[in-house]
């Protein structure tokens, strides 16, 4: 029940029947975490320390197994070692699910399953942060690139909501002068997904950099920064499910009564 994996959209077991295919809510409702035939998810897992080399496999759930060299790196902490994919390594992919099978040193690790797919009509959330946080390594050093959780969806973005917001002091007649308005876009996302994705979810509020894409490879295709991500999560019936609520702004319009521009 209370576990100290790292919080990221590919969840790792030891053992591969602790996916979430495995629980009784999948015989009937099933979530899917997709990706690109060209990339894997990004991820990452505590190993042994010292370790500098593992064996990676994708794992077809429609029976196949083949052995992958994707571009991972290691990072040294005093206790153990993390092996991370940055997704700037591609792979060659053919549609469906499937799932990483990696033996690092002595350890032996399952990810959860994900799906191959077109992604041009999903929804990306991509998320990072200055620093390590809730045990998630965000090593900025050259050579390796910036680790960057990214977590597409099948996902529902309702049309936006305007807000003003005003902050006025009194002069000395009482009167109410505004020395501050903002005008923000507030965005609503919902979707439903299993308990481990909903921990990653929860996460996302906390972090430095927040961007959202849609209609991702095509000529509609629209990205941008985010802020103020908040999340709430409404477990349905069977428990295995949650209904995933967020909300988010873009960049504000910012009006003062100081002359000089806002930059």
């Amino acid at each position: 029940m209370f576990d100290d994996t790292l919080h990221i959209p590919l969840r790792f077991y030891d053992a591969v029947e602790k996916q979430d295919r495995f629980k009784d809510h999948a015989t009937t409702k099933q979530f899917h975490q997709y990706t690109d035939a060209t990339h894997l998810p990004e991820f990452q897992v505590k190993v042994d320390l010292g370790v500098s080399s593992s064996t990676i496999n994708i794992v077809s759930l429609a029976g196949t197994s083949t052995t992958i060299t994707p571009t991972v790196y290691y990072v040294d902490f005093s206790a153990f070692t993390y092996l991370i994919y940055d997704r700037s390594s591609t792979v060659n992919l053919s549609v469906g699910d499937y799932y990483l099978d990696i033996t690092a040193g002595s350890d032996h690790f399952y990810s959860e399953v994900f799906t191959v797919a077109d992604i041009t009509d999903k929804t990306i959330l991509t998320y990072y942060n200055t620093y390590d946080l809730g045990g998630i390594d965000y090593t900025n050093e050259s050579p390796h690139a910036q680790y960057k959780n990214t977590l597409i969806l099948d996902a529902i973005l309702a049309k936006p909501e305007y807000i003003i917001e005003e902050e006025a002091v009194e002069d000395g007649e009482g009167n109410q002068l505004l020395t501050f308005q903002r005008s923000v876009k507030l965005f609503k996302l919902w979707f439903y997904a299993p308990e481990y994705i909903v921990d990653a979810v929860a996460l996302i509020g906390l972090h430095d950099f927040v961007s959202i894409w849609v209609h991702y490879g095509t000529s509609e295709q629209e990205t941008g920064s985010i802020y103020d991500f908040t999340m709430t999560a409404e477990w349905m019936e069977s428990k295995g499910l949650a209904k995933v609520t967020c909300e988010f702004r873009d960049t504000p319009i910012i009006k003062t009564t100081c002359s000089d521009p806002i930059v």
